[in-house]
């Protein structure tokens, strides 16, 4: 199997997950109720796989492209077409149809070379940070200096949790966030189908957690920015699949996430020149993607082939 490398450093974890322990006894209440709870492993882990790739569009949808990543996305286009032809993906949601707007995508992806969509992309992000669409979530959710430190602290908790380090964009770029999301469907796919059901579950747990106080609360309020920027092309479509796909995904996973509606805080100008100072010091996911385009080839890639 050919796959890029990644730089995804491995770490050892502890037995608890982001301090929730897996054999804990605690009351049913105080965990999160997924829809259809009573799932077989084999479908569990279908459907978490399914998601995985859901997530892995969007992440390289989002982030800058290089040839590489712009074949990729074109790989993870078709595994969420076929997703959702099984049925591990919804084809419609209340806010609209994903099959629709993922045909719409891989039409759009046919139709265009490397060039022609990394200056589509740029025309929308631009070379810097743009505030008119802006990609990470502290833009949205800090209002103060020490409320941004928080959020980065308390994502890269997230991330080292899981004995993985982020290489090149900062922790709460839209991209990194989604992969980790990817990431962590993958393990519990990975635990699901393996018959390890107290992991599997604290995978899931840590997927709401995740889901509810990082990129919940601000991605649909992000992609409605992204759609105003730009009114047609991939990216409008990588837009309203996250406003489609997220509803039906905090429903089906329980969790609640309190949304919010208005457009990015503007940064302090000390913040902004301290945040320039970092930018070479901040982390990304270099995603390690297969080529084959076969659910659950990135396994490997992220080191779920062994002790995960």
């Amino acid at each position: 199997m050919q796959s890029t490398e990644s730089n995804v450093r491995q770490e050892p974890s502890s037995g608890k997950i982001l301090g929730i322990n897996p054999d804990a006894k605690g009351s049913r209440k105080s965990r999160p109720r997924r829809k259809g709870r009573n799932l077989s492993p084999e479908r569990q882990a279908s459907l978490a796989l399914a998601r995985s790739r859901m997530y892995l569009l969007l992440s390289l949808g989002f982030r800058y492209p290089s040839e590489e990543t712009f074949e990729c996305l074109k790989i993870e286009c078709e595994a969420v077409r076929e997703a959702i032809r099984k049925g591990f993906l919804p084809a419609a949601t209340a806010d609209g149809s994903l099959q629709e707007e993922v045909e719409r995508l891989a039409a759009f992806l046919e139709d265009l070379d490397f060039p022609k969509f990394e200056a589509e992309y740029l025309r929308v992000f631009t070379h810097v940070i743009t505030s008119d669409c802006h990609p990470c979530e502290t833009a949205y959710t800090a209002t103060h200096l020490f409320q941004q430190a928080n959020k980065l602290s308390d994502l890269n908790g997230f991330y080292r949790a899981f004995g993985v380090t982020p290489g090149t964009e900062r922790p709460d770029h839209v991209s990194v966030e989604a992969e980790f999301m990817a990431y962590l469907a993958q393990k519990e796919a990975r635990a699901a189908s393996t018959g390890r059901p107290r992991r599997a579950s604290a995978m899931y747990r840590t997927q709401v957690a995740f889901l509810e106080t990082h990129l919940g609360p601000w991605v649909r309020v992000f992609a409605k920015f992204v759609a105003i920027k730009a009114p047609s092309g991939p990216h409008h479509c990588l837009a309203n699949l996250v406003s489609r796909f997220f509803p039906w995904e905090f429903a089906e996973q329980g969790a609640r996430v309190h949304e919010i509606s208005g457009p990015p805080k503007p940064l302090p100008l000390m913040q902004q020149k301290e945040m320039e100072t970092e930018d070479d010091e901040c982390p990304v996911f270099e995603l390690a993607c297969s080529r084959q385009g076969v659910l659950g080839t990135h396994a490997d890639t992220f080191g779920l082939g062994g002790d995960d």
